[in-house]
């Protein structure tokens, strides 16, 4: 079993049914199966909020929160996939966590309502962007008033140059843009295609994106049947993904050297690394829809903790 390559790759076990039916051999585990059933010109209005918590030696202080409108709509739907335009409305930002940052509130502008272009296949994973270069022209626009911006505060030029460097290789190709950019989006369609048994976990192997650049992590998922409601077409789903230590070792080494070098500090620093997905996920199998998502991700690096979480749901 191999994963797509987004924030995890993902292979459908099998397109099987779109609700719950017992199983054609008489066996009593019942299959729930979420696959698109999308026509040309569907809407799904949601809204996402997102919040971001970092830390250092062991105390966590929150850096921004923003919630923002968001709308899916399907672009083209045929035999072979789908085109699904994923577009974040202007996010409020709430200023007793971000602070008043207008560098930033800037940036925001100049992002919110760029659509991303999603070429997702048959059984909803992510394969594309059919507008990439839109994205990229947009996040080059963006580096431009970075620079300036930097450039004024008086930042080196080696700092200037290594941060767009860095930001660059998060949109240079569609799968840099499918795990950085719309990261959020990846993992929400991760857990269509799947097919599920009641008290039988999926488990596979797959990969992380470094956050440094470096080779990507190896990880170990599970995707789990929490409850299916037969009335309404709902299903719930949980996923939990981690570095697999076992397999991660170079990547980690390599990781943990684009920071710190090759020094006696970055081998103490090893063991500090890891990375952690938890979400849980209510799929309405009767659309193929998400309909509401919750995720979190920790990141452990030498001397410093993140978490980011999101939550995205469907409002009215």
């Amino acid at each position: 079993m191999k994963p797509h390559a987004l924030v995890l790759s993902l292979v459908a076990l099998a397109v099987g049914l779109v609700e719950a039916v017992p199983e054609r051999s008489g066996a009593s585990a019942s299959v729930v199966s979420a696959v698109p059933r999308w026509a040309k010109g569907d809407k799904l209005a949601l809204r996402e909020e997102h919040s971001y918590t970092r830390g250092t030696d062991g105390v966590s202080k929150p850096v921004m929160a923003a919630s923002a409108a968001l709308d899916l709509e399907v672009l083209e739907a045929g035999p072979e996939g789908y085109v699904v335009r994923w577009t974040a409305g202007h996010p409020e930002i709430e200023t007793n966590a971000a602070g008043r940052r207008p560098f930033l509130e800037r940036l925001i502008e100049m992002t919110a309502g760029v659509g991303i272009e999603l070429v997702l296949d048959t059984v909803g994973t992510p394969t594309g962007v059919r507008n990439a270069a839109e994205v990229r022209e947009t996040m080059d626009r963006v580096g431009t008033v970075l620079r300036e911006e930097l450039t004024r505060t008086g930042a080196s030029a080696e700092m200037i140059n290594g941060l767009l460097g860095q930001l660059r290789k998060t949109y240079t190709t569609e799968q840099a843009i499918l795990d950085h950019v719309a990261k959020s989006a990846s993992v929400y369609f991760l857990p269509l295609g799947w097919r599920f048994r009641n008290g039988e976990p999926v488990k596979y192997e797959a990969e992380i994106p470094s956050p440094a650049g470096t080779a990507p992590l190896p990880s170990h998922g599970v995707l789990a049947l929490d409850s299916y409601d037969e009335a309404t077409g709902l299903a719930r789903v949980t996923w939990t993904q981690r570095i697999d230590r076992e397999r991660a070792g170079e990547a980690i080494r390599a990781l943990v050297g684009s920071m710190l070098g090759d020094t006696a500090e970055a081998a103490g620093a090893i063991g500090a690394v890891d990375i952690e997905d938890h979400a849980e996920y209510v799929i309405d199998t009767r659309t193929g829809w998400v309909v509401d998502m919750t995720h979190a991700r920790s990141v452990r690096l030498p001397g410093a903790e993140r978490v980011d979480r999101s939550r995205i749901w469907r409002r009215g």
